[in-house]
C-alpha cells in the first residue's frame, strides 16, 4: 500500500471517529440527494438503524421524520439539504420533527454543500441539533417572567391606587374640617376628589390594557400640564403637612409624546417621595425646561437626603427606608420614564435635600426637529 493510500485511509478513520463522537445528528448526502452516511447520534435521534437510513432519498427521509417549519410541512425544495445541494449554506434554522410514536422534537439545522475542486458540488453535510429541552426550559422561564411581571404590575397598581386613595382621604378630611368654612375652598377640594377618582379610573383602565397586551397609547401631551396635574393630585398631602412651601417655575408648554396617565403617575411618585422626605417641613421646588432636545423636569426637596449606602438601591423594587413604605414609588417612576425613552437622575446630600431630574425626548415636528 502506498504512503498516499495510507494517509487517505488514516484521514477516513479520523473523520469517522469525529463523526461518531459528535452529539449532534450528522447526515451526509450524495449529489443525488441520497443518504450516504450517518453517525450514531442520527440513529439514536430518529430511531433508525444505520442500514435503514443508507440509500434513503431526501423526500423519503423527511416524510418519515415529519419535518415542519413555522407549523407547516416543508416542501422538498425548501429542505436544508436540497438548498445545500444547490450551493446554499444554512445556519441554525429552526425545525420541528413530528416522528410517529414520539414526542415532537425541536431542532436547529445546519447544512453546507460539499465541494471537490474541479468537480463542483458532490454532496451535502447536514447537522441536526436537538434543542427540545432547551426550548422547554426557555418556555418555562418565559412563563415565570410573565407571572413575575403580573405580580409586579399588581403591586404597582396597588401602590398607585393607594396614592389616589390617600389624596381622596386627605381632601375629604379638609372638607370635613371646613364644614362652616369658605364655600369656594370646599368646591376646590371636592373638585380635587373628583379628579383623583378619574385618575384611579385611568389606573384601572391601564391595567386592563396591559392584560390585553396593550402598551398604552402615546399622544402629543404638554409635560408642563401633566406636572401641574400631578401636583394637584398630591396637594392634599402638602396641605395636610402645612409646613411645606411649594415653588414652581414652569413654561406654558413643553410638548412630548407620552402616555399621560403613566407619566402623571411617575411624577406623583417622585413628588410624594419628596414630601415624605420632609417630615418637619421644608421647600418643594418643581420646575420644567427645554435642554438639548429634551424636556427636563426637576423635583427638589430640602429634606433628609439620601444616604450614601442607599443611593445605589433607591430605584430597586421593594427597597425602602420608610417604616410603611413599599419601595415601589421610585422604581415604578423610573420604569415609566425609561419606557418613554427617557431617564431619571438624582443629586442628594444628607440633611441637605434631594433633586430628581427627569429627561424626556421632546416631540419632533414633521422635519424631525424638536418642537
Amino acid at each position: 500500500m502506498s504512503k498516499g493510500s495510507q494517509t487517505f485511509g488514516f484521514l477516513q478513520a479520523e473523520l469517522r471517529v469525529l463523526l461518531e463522537s459528535m452529539p449532534e445528528a450528522v447526515f451526509i448526502f450524495d449529489q443525488n440527494g441520497v443518504v450516504a452516511e450517518v453517525n450514531a447520534a442520527a440513529q439514536r435521534m430518529f430511531g433508525y438503524e444505520r442500514g435503514d437510513l443508507h440509500g434513503l432519498s431526501i423526500s423519503a427521509l423527511m416524510r418519515n421524520m415529519g419535518v415542519q417549519r413555522d407549523g407547516l410541512p416543508l416542501q422538498e425544495t425548501n429542505f436544508a439539504v436540497s438548498r445545500a445541494l444547490k450551493g446554499e449554506s444554512i445556519h441554525h434554522e429552526q425545525r420541528v420533527y413530528l416522528r410517529p410514536g414520539t414526542e415532537p422534537m425541536d431542532a436547529l439545522i445546519t447544512a453546507h454543500p460539499m465541494q471537490v475542486s474541479g468537480k463542483g458540488i458532490t454532496g451535502a453535510l447536514v447537522v441536526i441539533r436537538d434543542v427540545t429541552e432547551l426550548y422547554s426550559l426557555q418556555r418555562r422561564l418565559e412563563d415565570t417572567e410573565r407571572y413575575l411581571a403580573i405580580g409586579q404590575m399588581a403591586a404597582d397598581i396597588a401602590h398607585d391606587l393607594n396614592n389616589v386613595l390617600s389624596t381622596i382621604a386627605q381632601a375629604t378630611e379638609v372638607v370635613e374640617q371646613q364644614k362652616n368654612g369658605n364655600e369656594s375652598d370646599r368646591r376646590f377640594f371636592l373638585a380635587m376628589i373628583h379628579n383623583a377618582v378619574r385618575r384611579g379610573t385611568e389606573i384601572i383602565q391601564r391595567m386592563r390594557e396591559y392584560i390585553r397586551g396593550g402598551k398604552g397609547e402615546r399622544l402629543p401631551v404638554n409635560v408642563t400640564q401633566i406636572l401641574r396635574e400631578a401636583l394637584e393630585l398630591t396637594r392634599p398631602l402638602l396641605t395636610a403637612r402645612g409646613s411645606i412651601e411649594l415653588r414652581m417655575q414652569m413654561p406654558a408648554s413643553i410638548p412630548v409624546m407620552a402616555n399621560a396617565p403613566d407619566l402623571r403617575r411617575s411624577f406623583c411618585n417622585i413628588i410624594l417621595n419628596a414630601v415624605e422626605a420632609m417630615p418637619q417641613g421644608g421647600v418643594l421646588k418643581v420646575g420644567c425646561k427645554r435642554e438639548a432636545g429634551k424636556a427636563v423636569v426637576a423635583i427638589e426637596d430640602t429634606g433628609v437626603g439620601i444616604s450614601p449606602e442607599a443611593r445605589s438601591r433607591i430605584f430597586s423594587p421593594y427597597y425602602t427606608t420608610k417604616a410603611k413604605g413599599t419601595g415601589l414609588g421610585l422604581s415604578g417612576a423610573r420604569n415609566i420614564v425609561q419606557a418613554h425613552g427617557g431617564e431619571i437622575r438624582f443629586e442628594s446630600e444628607p440633611n441637605q435635600g434631594t433633586r430628581f431630574l427627569v429627561y424626556l425626548p421632546l416631540m419632533k415636528d414633521e422635519k424631525g426637529v424638536a418642537a
